[in-house]
């Protein structure tokens, strides 16, 4: 797709909606946790700041873990299936996806979204939220041990979603949160 839509924004605001319960979830794993989506429908232009600059990379949320920061990435999942996924095309022309860009991250030791945090919601609220090692799934899904599946979305998006079962079989799963 040529146009630099994209992405379809409203899907963020859905995403907003849990943000103080999302960062109750990761300071359980975190001792500090710092929001860095930012709500621009998706179009930098001008000076883009450092937390701009993390947001457009796929980056929600910075925690201070044990080693260091840690960058996290939230998915919400609006019909309770329980998987991970990443796009595959973003309905542009002019970005890589998340299925390029991370993977080149890793080989090339530069920052990407070293969590997932999916939140899993039902009828709007939070029923289950856990977190994935996103080298660990990557490794996984290149090696084909992880069940893969595409989607179409109207927005112009295309994603892979690979199993739950798989993910916590191939110890992708670091943490389940509650």
């Amino acid at each position: 797709m040529s146009t630099k839509s994209g992405f379809d924004q409203s899907r963020k605001a859905v995403a907003t909606r849990h943000k103080e319960t999302i960062r109750t979830l990761l300071e359980q794993r975190h001792d500090t946790v710092c929001n860095v989506e930012r709500p621009q429908n998706g179009e930098y232009t001008g000076e883009i700041d450092a937390m701009q600059l993390l947001d457009y990379s796929g980056i929600d949320w910075l925690a201070k873990g044990e080693n260091g920061l840690v960058p996290i990435a939230e998915r919400i999942k609006r019909n309770s299936k329980r998987d991970f996924s990443l796009r595959v095309e973003n309905g542009r022309t002019d970005h890589n996806c998340e299925r390029e860009t991370i993977p080149n991250a890793i080989a090339h030791n530069n920052i990407y979204p070293v969590e997932y945090c999916m939140v899993i919601t039902s009828d709007g609220e939070i029923e289950l939220a856990y977190i994935v090692d996103v080298k660990q799934a990557i490794q996984k899904i290149q090696a084909g041990k992880i069940d893969t599946t595409r989607a179409t979305f109207d927005d112009g998006t295309v994603s892979e979603f690979y199993d739950y079962a798989d993910l916590v079989l191939h110890e992708c799963v670091l943490e389940v949160l509650t």
